[in-house]
Parts: C-alpha cells; structure tokens; sequence
C-alpha cells in the first residue's frame, strides 16, 4: 500500500514535469476586457505577439469588453484552469470593482491565480485648450470661481481616471462634475470634441493628442516625470504630493491552473518584457515593472483597500 501510494505521487511529479516542459501545445487566449485598441489591447497583442515567438504557439487576443471589465474577468475564472485561457486584466477588475459592484460574478482573489504585473500606466490630467488654465494653482482656482463648474470625463463608475478625479477632488477641493462614459476611448473623443473640459488619461492614449496640440497637459500622477512627456510636471511638483496615482495592467489564470505553468508563463513574461518589448512598451508611454506571483497577489489586495478608501470617500452608489 504505502509503494503504491509512492509510485503514484511518483508519477504525479513526473507529469507535471512533463507538463511544464511541453506547455503549450495548442494556441493560448489572452483575454483582454475591453475593445481593439486600447491599452489593455495594446499590451496584451504586444505581449502575445512576443510569446508567440519564444513558446511557439499562438497567443490571441480575445476582446470581451463590458460592464467595466467584469464580462472578461467572469468567463475566465470560469474556464478550464489549464493554461490556454489567460486574462490580460487591470486594476480596475482585480482590485476597484470588488468596492463598486454590490454583487459580482467572480471573486478576484479566490478565483485567480496572479502570474505577473506587466506595466504601470501613469495618469496624465488633461484639459481641452479652451480651459484657461495653465497650472494646477490656476485650474484649482478656475473651478472654485463660480463661472460654471469645470467637468471631467471617465471611462466609468469606477474607473481609474474617476478614482484620480476623486483624489484630486479630495486633496484640492477643487470643484468638478462628473461625466461617465461606458469607456476611456468616448471619455477621450468627447474631451478633444470640446464637450467636456478635462479628463485624467493614461499616458498612452493622451499623448498623441498633447503632442498635436489638441489637450493641454498639466500634470502626470506617477512619482516621476514620464520620459515620453518629460516636459510634465509630476503632482509632487506641483505641490499635490498626495495626488500620485496610476493603475496596472498584469497576467492572470484561472485559480487552479498547475503551479508549474503559473511559473512557466511568469518566467517568459519577464524575458518578454526585458527583451526589445521593453523599449517598445516604454516609448509609447508604458512604466514596465514585472513582479513575482506573490508580489503581484500582494499589490492587488493593497490597491483593493485603497480603492475602497476612494469609492467611499466619493460616496457613489453601488453599481
């Protein structure tokens, strides 16, 4: 009895082994919650395009965008935990809707297995020409004046240009209204149409416009001035210390998915990402950081807790 039960845990080890060195054998789902083109799409084509190349099969992109990324994050906690359904998720999924769903259709810590964080996307707080502000003191005071409050578009409830909104609200008293839209490309289009005043934008998606002269930047939310706007002034330098921001994008399974595949995958990412995929991520406004499975576990339940201070403290309903 007891030779048998090591022959079996014998042969359990050995094909796990096996697993790891021949995963993957058929092409992988990269399941992105929101549409072509944006940055959750950008990362997860340039990522997969890079796996594609080293593992040898297919990592495709599926775009299943809705209900602040919900619909994506549900259908793979829900698939088969065995490395071909993978989600190219945010913080906005894994770490805010938790505060800003009454119900939701996963649990983001029991129903994933983090693999890595891949970039930090810095916020840029962007208004349209028309606004006549050149600074943060004369925006701050433009929107206390009593002319007619300033608005601020945001991909949604919830969304990380909202909760930055929401702490530059909070830290400056500075008076705005909200206006949602059901994503970040809308919110962006309506700013440049003149339809609303400012928005904070990841630096990706606002800076072709800056760089046009279509959007005034007049801060970046991250600790240091971004390289591809390095003309920015930080919050920090703009005397809002308290104001630092950014939101993350990273590599997740389904909760059971075989630990040495959760591994197998973290150690290509980081190859991929240090490789020439590093430049490209970061020319185009990308901070990439990489991280351990457990590192990456620990920053969504630190950034859990921080959104649940800035959904209550902006005192929105329950979606």
């Amino acid at each position: 009895m007891f030779k048998a039960l090591v022959a079996a845990l014998l042969a359990l080890s050995l094909s796990n082994g096996v697993q790891a060195q021949t995963y993957p054998v058929k092409p992988v789902r990269l399941v992105a919650p929101a549409p072509a083109g944006g940055t959750l799409d950008i990362v997860s084509r340039m990522v997969g395009q890079r796996l594609s190349e080293t593992l040898g099969q297919q990592f495709l992109t599926d775009n299943r965008a809705g209900a602040a990324g919900n619909i994506a994050a549900s259908f793979v906690a829900k698939a088969p935990a065995d490395g071909y359904t993978l989600l190219i998720g945010s913080a906005q999924q894994l770490s805010a809707n938790s505060s800003i769903f009454a119900r939701l259709p996963f649990d983001p810590i029991r129903d994933f297995a983090p693999i890595t964080p891949i970039v930090f996307q810095s916020l840029l707080l962007v208004l349209h020409p028309s606004v006549p502000a050149r600074n943060i003191q004369e925006f701050v005071a433009l929107s206390k004046s009593g002319t007619g409050k300033l608005s601020y578009s945001s991909g949604g409830p919830g969304a990380s240009g909202h909760m930055a909104a929401e702490l530059f609200i909070m830290t400056t008293g500075a008076k705005l209204l909200h206006v949602p839209y059901k994503g970040t490309a809308q919110a962006l289009t309506d700013l440049i149409g003149g339809h609303v005043d400012l928005t904070f934008a990841v630096v990706p998606s606002a800076l072709p416009f800056i760089q046009n002269g279509k959007l005034r930047a007049l801060a970046v939310t991250s600790p240091q001035r971004s390289p591809v706007a390095p003309d920015v002034r930080t919050m920090r330098e703009a005397g809002l210390p308290g104001c630092e921001f950014g939101s993350w994008i990273g590599l997740l399974a389904p909760s059971a998915t075989p630990k040495d595949i959760i591994v197998r995958l973290h150690d290509e990412v980081e190859k991929a990402v240090k490789s020439s995929l590093h430049t490209k991520l970061t020319e185009i406004g990308f901070d990439v950081t990489g991280g351990t499975p457990e590192q990456f576990a620990a920053l969504i339940t630190k950034d859990a807790a921080m959104y649940a201070r800035l959904v209550k403290a902006s005192g929105m309903a329950l979606q």
